[in-house]
């Protein structure tokens, strides 16, 4: 149980009816391997490895697959970097477009923090305008 947090190792192999739901649930065995060999395929062909977090939403699961080779990690949503930024993942990209002014600035905020820690903030970006609003945010910032 090398993967659990102290306090929910007693909750693994409970009864599934006792699960709070929502709730991850997770084969260990399984995300072991699997994670496993994705670095192998990743590290036998040259390649950088950057998971996207909309599967497991977990800072804990990013910090394994960064201990397994990943080089950072993909959210959609800021919210989704803010959380993984808080549980100390400082690598992250943003791989959907952001053009809300509240949002960029949120992004601004979010890419001084974790450019203070050493990480960086990466962004999706597809037009003119988006670069626009993004300098603006950051220039507020």
């Amino acid at each position: 149980m090398k993967h659990i947090p102290e306090h929910l190792q007693t909750l693994v192999g409970q009864a599934v009816k006792r699960i709070d739901t929502p709730a991850l649930v997770i084969d260990l065995d399984a995300m072991d391997r699997n994670i496993e060999r994705m670095a192998r395929f990743a590290q036998q062909h040259g390649v950088l490895w950057r998971p996207h977090a909309k599967l497991h939403k977990s800072a804990h699961i990013a910090h394994l697959l960064e201990h397994a080779g990943a080089c950072g990690h993909c959210v959609q949503k800021v919210s989704e970097a803010e959380a993984l930024a808080q549980g100390g993942i400082t690598n992250i990209f943003i791989s959907n477009e952001v053009i809300s002014q509240t949002k960029l600035a949120r992004v601004a905020t979010l890419a001084r923090a974790l450019n203070a820690q050493g990480g960086r903030l990466a962004l999706a970006v597809d037009c003119e305008e988006g670069i626009t609003r993004l300098a603006r945010a950051l220039q507020d910032a």
